[in-house]
Protein backbone atom coordinates (compact mmCIF):
# COMPACT_ATOMS: atom_id res chain seq x y z
CA UNK A 1 0.00 0.00 0.00
CA UNK A 2 1.74 3.38 -1.19
CA UNK A 3 0.34 6.84 -0.28
CA UNK A 4 1.31 8.86 -3.42
CA UNK A 5 3.29 12.18 -3.18
CA UNK A 6 0.55 14.21 -4.61
CA UNK A 7 -2.03 16.00 -2.52
CA UNK A 8 -5.15 13.90 -1.33
CA UNK A 9 -7.58 17.24 -2.59
CA UNK A 10 -7.51 20.57 -3.14
CA UNK A 11 -5.40 22.07 -0.50
CA UNK A 12 -7.39 25.21 1.14
CA UNK A 13 -6.51 28.30 0.50
CA UNK A 14 -6.31 30.53 3.37
CA UNK A 15 -5.69 34.55 3.40
CA UNK A 16 -2.59 36.20 5.02
CA UNK A 17 -1.47 33.87 7.90
CA UNK A 18 0.68 33.92 10.78
CA UNK A 19 1.94 30.59 12.22
CA UNK A 20 2.88 30.81 16.02
CA UNK A 21 5.92 29.08 16.89
CA UNK A 22 5.73 25.15 17.43
CA UNK A 23 9.53 24.21 17.49
CA UNK A 24 9.96 24.36 13.69
CA UNK A 25 13.52 25.05 12.64
CA UNK A 26 14.73 24.03 15.83
CA UNK A 27 15.98 20.61 14.08
CA UNK A 28 13.76 18.14 15.12
CA UNK A 29 13.08 16.17 11.78
CA UNK A 30 9.41 15.58 12.96
CA UNK A 31 8.27 19.21 13.13
CA UNK A 32 9.54 19.37 9.11
CA UNK A 33 7.43 16.39 8.23
CA UNK A 34 4.49 17.94 10.21
CA UNK A 35 4.76 21.34 7.97
CA UNK A 36 5.05 19.69 5.12
CA UNK A 37 1.88 17.47 5.85
CA UNK A 38 0.05 20.98 6.77
CA UNK A 39 1.30 22.37 2.88
CA UNK A 40 -0.93 19.26 1.03
CA UNK A 41 -3.77 20.31 2.81
CA UNK A 42 -3.69 24.27 3.07
CA UNK A 43 -1.80 27.25 0.91
CA UNK A 44 -1.40 30.52 2.82
CA UNK A 45 -1.13 33.77 0.96
CA UNK A 46 2.64 33.99 -0.39
CA UNK A 47 4.29 36.87 2.19
CA UNK A 48 2.49 34.96 5.42
CA UNK A 49 5.12 34.56 8.31
CA UNK A 50 6.09 32.02 9.89
CA UNK A 51 7.65 31.63 13.92
CA UNK A 52 10.87 29.85 13.66
CA UNK A 53 13.73 28.76 16.22
CA UNK A 54 16.18 30.80 14.20
CA UNK A 55 15.49 32.65 10.60
CA UNK A 56 18.99 32.13 10.29
CA UNK A 57 19.13 28.32 10.68
CA UNK A 58 19.94 26.16 7.30
CA UNK A 59 17.25 24.14 7.44
CA UNK A 60 14.95 26.92 6.22
CA UNK A 61 16.60 26.57 3.10
CA UNK A 62 14.47 23.12 2.51
CA UNK A 63 10.94 25.02 3.77
CA UNK A 64 8.67 27.02 1.20
CA UNK A 65 10.23 29.79 -0.13
CA UNK A 66 7.26 32.09 -0.67
CA UNK A 67 6.79 32.53 3.16
CA UNK A 68 8.50 34.80 5.57
CA UNK A 69 10.65 33.29 8.57
CA UNK A 70 10.80 35.19 11.88
CA UNK A 71 12.95 34.13 14.72
CA UNK A 72 10.39 33.60 17.75
CA UNK A 73 11.87 35.59 20.29
CA UNK A 74 12.55 39.00 18.18
CA UNK A 75 9.62 40.10 19.97
CA UNK A 76 8.70 43.79 17.63
CA UNK A 77 8.76 41.52 14.24
CA UNK A 78 6.75 38.67 15.00
CA UNK A 79 4.12 41.35 16.49
CA UNK A 80 4.05 43.14 13.58
CA UNK A 81 3.29 40.19 11.87
CA UNK A 82 0.88 39.10 14.07
CA UNK A 83 -1.28 42.83 13.59
CA UNK A 84 -0.99 41.83 9.81
CA UNK A 85 -2.27 38.69 9.49
CA UNK A 86 -5.93 37.61 8.82
CA UNK A 87 -5.57 34.84 10.83
CA UNK A 88 -3.14 32.82 13.34
CA UNK A 89 -2.71 29.78 13.53
CA UNK A 90 -1.05 27.22 16.15
CA UNK A 91 -0.16 24.23 14.47
CA UNK A 92 0.86 20.77 15.38
CA UNK A 93 2.97 19.18 17.61
CA UNK A 94 2.79 17.95 21.58
CA UNK A 95 2.08 21.89 22.55
CA UNK A 96 -0.28 20.93 25.35
CA UNK A 97 2.00 18.49 27.61
CA UNK A 98 3.84 18.09 31.20
CA UNK A 99 6.07 15.49 30.33
CA UNK A 100 9.03 17.58 30.77
CA UNK A 101 7.02 19.67 33.18
CA UNK A 102 5.71 23.48 32.53
CA UNK A 103 8.77 25.16 31.29
CA UNK A 104 8.45 23.61 27.33
CA UNK A 105 6.26 23.63 25.72
CA UNK A 106 3.28 24.85 27.49
CA UNK A 107 4.68 28.18 29.15
CA UNK A 108 6.18 29.60 26.03
CA UNK A 109 3.91 28.53 23.36
CA UNK A 110 1.28 29.45 25.94
CA UNK A 111 2.70 33.00 26.16
CA UNK A 112 2.94 32.76 22.47
CA UNK A 113 -0.79 32.58 22.44
CA UNK A 114 -1.40 34.96 25.28
CA UNK A 115 0.47 37.66 23.17
CA UNK A 116 -1.86 37.12 19.76
CA UNK A 117 -4.77 37.87 22.01
CA UNK A 118 -3.73 40.82 23.49
CA UNK A 119 -3.05 42.26 19.66
CA UNK A 120 -6.67 41.43 19.40
CA UNK A 121 -6.35 38.28 17.47
CA UNK A 122 -8.05 34.99 17.80
CA UNK A 123 -5.99 31.59 17.60
CA UNK A 124 -7.18 28.48 15.46
CA UNK A 125 -5.62 25.30 16.67
CA UNK A 126 -4.47 22.72 14.28
CA UNK A 127 -3.58 18.97 14.55
CA UNK A 128 -2.41 19.74 18.08
CA UNK A 129 -1.28 16.96 20.19
CA UNK A 130 -2.66 17.55 23.93
CA UNK A 131 -1.68 15.55 26.60
CA UNK A 132 -3.96 15.10 29.93
CA UNK A 133 -2.57 17.49 32.49
CA UNK A 134 -2.12 16.75 36.02
CA UNK A 135 -0.13 19.31 37.61
CA UNK A 136 -2.10 22.03 39.50
CA UNK A 137 0.65 24.39 37.66
CA UNK A 138 -0.04 22.64 34.22
CA UNK A 139 -3.81 23.09 34.62
CA UNK A 140 -3.16 26.89 36.07
CA UNK A 141 -1.08 27.88 32.63
CA UNK A 142 -3.53 26.00 30.36
CA UNK A 143 -6.67 27.79 31.47
CA UNK A 144 -4.65 31.10 31.46
CA UNK A 145 -3.11 30.69 28.31
CA UNK A 146 -4.13 28.40 26.05
CA UNK A 147 -7.98 27.99 26.90
CA UNK A 148 -8.27 31.15 24.75
CA UNK A 149 -8.38 28.98 21.33
CA UNK A 150 -10.81 29.59 19.11
CA UNK A 151 -10.87 25.90 18.10
CA UNK A 152 -8.98 22.92 18.20
CA UNK A 153 -8.33 20.14 15.86
CA UNK A 154 -6.61 17.15 17.34
CA UNK A 155 -3.94 14.57 16.73
CA UNK A 156 -6.62 12.11 18.62
CA UNK A 157 -9.26 10.98 19.58
CA UNK A 158 -7.60 10.77 23.44
CA UNK A 159 -6.15 14.65 22.76
CA UNK A 160 -10.10 15.41 22.93
CA UNK A 161 -10.85 13.88 25.62
CA UNK A 162 -7.91 15.55 27.64
CA UNK A 163 -9.10 19.12 25.98
CA UNK A 164 -12.57 18.14 27.24
CA UNK A 165 -11.12 17.31 30.82
CA UNK A 166 -9.56 20.93 30.31
CA UNK A 167 -12.85 22.15 30.45
CA UNK A 168 -12.40 23.07 26.72
CA UNK A 169 -16.08 23.01 25.29
CA UNK A 170 -16.79 19.98 22.75
CA UNK A 171 -18.29 21.98 20.21
CA UNK A 172 -14.60 23.92 19.80
CA UNK A 173 -13.23 20.39 19.22
CA UNK A 174 -13.05 18.13 16.18
CA UNK A 175 -10.50 15.07 15.82
CA UNK A 176 -8.09 14.70 12.80
CA UNK A 177 -5.02 13.46 13.01
CA UNK A 178 -1.46 13.89 13.09
CA UNK A 179 -0.57 16.19 10.40
CA UNK A 180 3.12 14.34 9.27
CA UNK A 181 0.62 11.35 7.83
CA UNK A 182 0.46 13.94 4.99
CA UNK A 183 4.08 14.54 4.57
CA UNK A 184 4.59 13.55 0.93
CA UNK A 185 6.97 10.58 0.02
CA UNK A 186 7.98 8.40 -3.03
CA UNK A 187 6.77 5.18 -3.30
CA UNK A 188 9.66 2.36 -2.85
CA UNK A 189 12.09 1.55 -5.30
CA UNK A 190 11.28 -2.74 -5.91
CA UNK A 191 15.08 -3.18 -6.49
CA UNK A 192 16.17 -6.92 -6.58
CA UNK A 193 19.28 -7.33 -4.15
CA UNK A 194 21.93 -10.43 -4.89
CA UNK A 195 21.74 -12.11 -1.87
CA UNK A 196 25.75 -12.67 -2.16
CA UNK A 197 26.54 -9.08 -2.54
CA UNK A 198 25.27 -8.19 0.54
CA UNK A 199 28.54 -7.64 3.45
CA UNK A 200 26.21 -9.02 6.20
CA UNK A 201 23.66 -11.20 6.28
CA UNK A 202 21.49 -10.25 9.48
CA UNK A 203 18.91 -7.88 9.27
CA UNK A 204 18.90 -4.39 10.10
CA UNK A 205 16.63 -2.44 12.46
CA UNK A 206 16.69 1.17 12.58
CA UNK A 207 16.74 2.49 16.39
CA UNK A 208 15.61 6.14 17.71
CA UNK A 209 16.77 6.96 21.36
CA UNK A 210 16.39 9.66 23.81
CA UNK A 211 18.54 11.00 26.34
CA UNK A 212 16.74 14.07 28.02
CA UNK A 213 17.04 13.91 31.70
CA UNK A 214 18.92 10.18 31.48
CA UNK A 215 21.68 11.06 28.96
CA UNK A 216 24.04 10.78 31.67
CA UNK A 217 22.40 7.91 33.26
CA UNK A 218 25.58 5.41 33.24
CA UNK A 219 23.27 2.38 34.66
CA UNK A 220 20.67 3.17 31.77
CA UNK A 221 22.98 3.53 29.10
CA UNK A 222 24.59 0.17 30.10
CA UNK A 223 21.42 -1.80 30.68
CA UNK A 224 20.17 -0.47 27.22
CA UNK A 225 23.64 -1.82 25.29
CA UNK A 226 23.48 -5.14 27.02
CA UNK A 227 20.18 -5.32 26.20
CA UNK A 228 20.34 -4.63 22.37
CA UNK A 229 23.55 -7.17 22.46
CA UNK A 230 21.46 -9.79 23.30
CA UNK A 231 18.67 -9.43 20.78
CA UNK A 232 21.29 -8.78 18.56
CA UNK A 233 23.06 -12.23 19.00
CA UNK A 234 19.93 -13.81 19.43
CA UNK A 235 17.83 -12.82 17.00
CA UNK A 236 20.64 -12.47 14.03
CA UNK A 237 20.26 -8.51 13.57
CA UNK A 238 22.62 -5.36 13.41
CA UNK A 239 20.85 -1.99 14.87
CA UNK A 240 21.54 1.46 13.06
CA UNK A 241 21.23 4.30 15.35
CA UNK A 242 19.31 7.32 13.75
CA UNK A 243 18.55 10.30 15.17
CA UNK A 244 15.01 12.75 14.54
CA UNK A 245 16.14 15.46 17.04
CA UNK A 246 19.68 16.46 15.47
CA UNK A 247 20.76 18.97 17.37
CA UNK A 248 23.88 18.18 19.12
CA UNK A 249 22.95 18.99 23.20
CA UNK A 250 23.55 15.53 25.24
CA UNK A 251 19.85 15.91 26.07
CA UNK A 252 19.43 15.01 22.28
CA UNK A 253 19.77 11.95 20.21
CA UNK A 254 23.31 11.40 18.81
CA UNK A 255 24.85 11.77 22.28
CA UNK A 256 22.61 9.08 24.04
CA UNK A 257 23.39 7.11 20.31
CA UNK A 258 26.65 7.34 20.66
CA UNK A 259 27.72 6.46 24.37
CA UNK A 260 24.95 2.96 23.86
CA UNK A 261 26.76 2.15 20.60
CA UNK A 262 30.48 2.50 22.22
CA UNK A 263 29.18 0.23 25.32
CA UNK A 264 27.78 -2.55 22.86
CA UNK A 265 29.70 -5.81 21.48
CA UNK A 266 27.37 -6.33 18.31
CA UNK A 267 29.18 -2.77 16.42
CA UNK A 268 26.03 -1.48 15.93
CA UNK A 269 25.80 1.28 13.02
CA UNK A 270 25.66 5.15 13.88
CA UNK A 271 24.04 7.10 11.32
CA UNK A 272 25.58 10.69 10.70
CA UNK A 273 23.48 13.04 13.10
CA UNK A 274 23.45 15.88 10.11
CA UNK A 275 19.82 17.05 10.07
CA UNK A 276 17.74 15.57 6.87
CA UNK A 277 14.59 16.56 5.52
CA UNK A 278 11.92 14.22 5.90
CA UNK A 279 12.04 12.51 2.68
CA UNK A 280 16.03 11.89 3.55
CA UNK A 281 14.73 10.27 6.76
CA UNK A 282 12.40 7.89 5.06
CA UNK A 283 14.96 7.03 2.46
CA UNK A 284 16.96 5.77 5.72
CA UNK A 285 14.66 4.37 7.08
CA UNK A 286 14.04 2.07 3.87
CA UNK A 287 17.53 0.67 3.87
CA UNK A 288 16.25 -0.99 7.09
CA UNK A 289 14.37 -3.98 7.43
CA UNK A 290 12.09 -2.47 10.68
CA UNK A 291 11.95 0.25 13.06
CA UNK A 292 11.73 0.72 16.83
CA UNK A 293 11.63 3.87 17.96
CA UNK A 294 11.49 6.04 21.32
CA UNK A 295 10.54 9.26 19.56
CA UNK A 296 6.96 10.12 17.76
CA UNK A 297 7.71 10.72 14.59
CA UNK A 298 10.99 8.67 13.95
CA UNK A 299 7.93 5.95 14.82
CA UNK A 300 5.54 7.63 11.85
CA UNK A 301 8.16 8.32 9.60
CA UNK A 302 9.07 4.30 9.70
CA UNK A 303 5.14 4.08 8.92
CA UNK A 304 6.05 6.15 5.80
CA UNK A 305 9.05 4.18 4.58
CA UNK A 306 6.64 0.78 4.80
CA UNK A 307 8.87 -0.56 7.34
CA UNK A 308 7.10 -2.30 10.32
CA UNK A 309 7.62 -0.53 13.83
CA UNK A 310 7.41 -1.02 17.24
CA UNK A 311 7.75 1.55 19.77
CA UNK A 312 8.46 2.40 23.48
CA UNK A 313 5.82 3.96 25.30
CA UNK A 314 7.00 7.55 26.27
CA UNK A 315 5.23 10.02 27.23
CA UNK A 316 1.11 9.57 26.28
CA UNK A 317 1.37 10.47 22.85
CA UNK A 318 3.67 7.26 21.93
CA UNK A 319 1.29 4.92 24.38
CA UNK A 320 -1.64 6.59 21.61
CA UNK A 321 0.71 5.91 18.92
CA UNK A 322 1.18 2.21 19.81
CA UNK A 323 -2.68 2.15 20.34
CA UNK A 324 -3.40 3.43 16.73
CA UNK A 325 -0.92 1.06 14.89
CA UNK A 326 -1.08 -1.59 16.97
CA UNK A 327 2.68 -1.42 16.90
CA UNK A 328 4.95 -4.23 19.69
CA UNK A 329 5.14 -2.38 22.70
CA UNK A 330 8.57 -2.21 24.00
CA UNK A 331 7.95 -1.01 27.84
CA UNK A 332 8.98 2.32 29.01
CA UNK A 333 12.15 4.07 27.81
CA UNK A 334 13.87 5.00 30.82
CA UNK A 335 14.41 1.18 32.22
CA UNK A 336 14.17 -1.75 29.70
CA UNK A 337 11.23 -4.04 30.44
CA UNK A 338 12.96 -7.02 29.80
CA UNK A 339 9.12 -8.67 29.98
CA UNK A 340 8.35 -6.27 27.15
CA UNK A 341 11.42 -5.39 25.22
CA UNK A 342 12.50 -8.90 24.13
CA UNK A 343 8.67 -10.38 23.18
CA UNK A 344 7.74 -6.63 21.67
CA UNK A 345 10.69 -6.92 19.18
CA UNK A 346 10.64 -11.26 19.11
CA UNK A 347 7.40 -10.20 17.69
CA UNK A 348 8.18 -7.12 15.66
CA UNK A 349 10.01 -9.48 13.43
CA UNK A 350 8.08 -12.81 13.50
CA UNK A 351 4.88 -11.01 11.91
CA UNK A 352 6.48 -8.13 10.15
CA UNK A 353 4.46 -8.61 7.36
CA UNK A 354 1.59 -8.41 9.53
CA UNK A 355 1.85 -5.58 11.35
CA UNK A 356 2.96 -3.85 7.99
CA UNK A 357 -0.29 -4.77 6.69
CA UNK A 358 -2.38 -3.21 9.47
CA UNK A 359 0.13 -0.21 9.82
CA UNK A 360 -0.34 0.76 6.20
CA UNK A 361 -4.41 0.53 6.46
CA UNK A 362 -4.06 2.51 9.96
CA UNK A 363 -1.76 5.12 7.51
CA UNK A 364 -4.69 5.44 5.40
CA UNK A 365 -7.15 5.95 7.97
CA UNK A 366 -5.57 8.44 10.06
CA UNK A 367 -4.25 10.66 6.61
CA UNK A 368 -7.97 10.74 5.76
CA UNK A 369 -9.36 11.61 8.63
CA UNK A 370 -6.68 14.30 9.07
CA UNK A 371 -7.54 15.89 5.25
CA UNK A 372 -11.45 15.87 6.66
CA UNK A 373 -11.43 17.53 9.71
CA UNK A 374 -8.06 19.74 10.42
CA UNK A 375 -9.23 22.26 8.30
CA UNK A 376 -12.99 21.62 9.66
CA UNK A 377 -13.36 25.15 11.42
CA UNK A 378 -11.14 26.88 8.82
CA UNK A 379 -13.61 26.05 6.14
CA UNK A 380 -16.71 27.21 8.02
CA UNK A 381 -14.66 30.68 9.14
CA UNK A 382 -14.08 31.07 5.08
CA UNK A 383 -17.39 30.52 3.69
CA UNK A 384 -19.45 33.09 6.61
Amino acid sequence: MNIEAEPFVEPLHLPRCHFLFNGLGAGNIGDEAMFAGFNTIFKMEPGSTIEVFDSEAHILQTLPGEYEYLTWTETASCDDAIRKADLVLLVGDTLISELHGIHWPLVPIGARVSRARELGKRVHGIAIGVDFLHRKDARMVFATNHSYLSDWTTRSEFCREALLDLHVEEKNIKVAADLAWLCPVRRPQQVKTDPDSRRDSRGMIAINIVGEEWAFDEQRLSETASALDRVSEEMNVKFMFICNETRSDPAYDHHTSTRVASLMKSKPVVADPQYRTPLEQVELLRKCDAVISQRYHLGLLGVLAERPVALFSRGQKLVQLIDELQAPDLGPHDDIDVDKFFPGIKLLLRDAEKILRFQQAARHRLAERCVQNAGYFLRKLLIQ
